[in-house]
């Protein structure tokens, strides 16, 4: 279970999610299905989101942007198999923190679920001239929603009802 560092006195999150790693993106045009062909491995994860700055959610997108969308880090968590032909927007998933529910949710309620925030990354740093190199990962959004942690806590999140990915959070 790795331990993962937060800002001590800031704010501090873990998310349930979907993590994509890009391999080769090329200049080809991409739908929502065949953004698929730029993806080669999907993991289960958790998103640590932390700030030095503890209000950074009470001051809108902009504020959190500016913090590099508030992100620290991720645990990379097991592989999720045959996601290519797989329901992942169906994929029910819960969250705990120190063995406590805190949510559960599935990907329904995103805007076209993982593969739609690979495509909108691609078509987004396209149109700013940056290349994604193979090999990077990236998380495809906050599945159960954001839940404050403090160092010392313990999260957990389970994909599928048996997939389970944890990490403590330290200060």
């Amino acid at each position: 279970m790795p331990a993962m560092p937060v800002y001590g006195g800031g704010f501090a999150a873990a998310e349930a999610e979907v993590l994509l790693c890009f391999g080769e993106v090329g200049t080809r045009d991409y739908d929502i299905h065949s953004v698929r062909d730029a993806i080669t491995e999907v993991r289960t994860g958790i998103e640590i989101a932390s700030s030095p700055f503890a209000g950074i959610n009470m001051h809108g997108p902009a504020v959190t942007v500016s913090d590099y969308g508030n992100n620290k880090g991720l645990v990379l968590g097991p592989r999720i198999d045959g996601w290519r032909g797989a329901d992942l927007v169906a994929l029910p998933v819960e969250f705990r923190i120190d063995g406590a529910f805190v949510g559960a949710a599935t990907m329904e309620t995103m805007l076209d679920g993982p593969f739609g925030s690979a495509l909108f990354l691609i078509d987004i740093l396209r149109t700013r001239g940056i290349a994604i190199p193979p090999g990077t990962w990236v998380s495809a959004g906050a599945i159960t929603g954001v839940h404050e942690i403090r160092p010392g806590q313990r999260a957990e999140a389970l994909f599928d009802g048996k997939i389970r990915v944890s990490c403590t959070i330290t200060g």
